[in-house]
């Protein structure tokens, strides 16, 4: 599943170490990605928070796992929700790609 007029997405994982300095250990550019967006908004004590998410719809072979962390072409950045779903057709076997949740919070 690529799309012809897909984003490029910047996919990178990060560790944490005990001292509590990040460090990114692996960052590249997944190419012709399908974004698809969807919002809630909770109340949490009186303040709002919004939870928002988008669903990436990424190329096969895109590595893209539950600790991975992403950046769409907007410049916004975003954490992975699970694991990542591979979609294989029992049909076919064609595996078209990988279908990623993505959540961001403020508030």
């Amino acid at each position: 599943m690529s799309f012809p007029y897909g984003e490029s997405v910047t996919v990178w994982r990060e560790i944490t170490d005990k001292f509590g300095d990040v460090t990114v250990v692996e960052q590249r550019t997944v190419a012709g990605c399908g974004v698809d967006q969807h919002t809630s908004t909770e109340d949490n004590a009186g303040r709002v928070r919004v939870a928002t998410g988008r669903t990436l719809y990424a190329p096969p072979g895109a590595g893209i796992t539950a600790t991975s962390r992403v950046r769409l072409a907007d410049g916004t950045t975003w954490r992975v929700i699970g694991d990542p779903a591979a979609h294989r057709s029992p049909l076919t076997g064609r595996y078209p790609g990988d279908t990623v949740e993505l959540e961001r919070v403020t508030g």
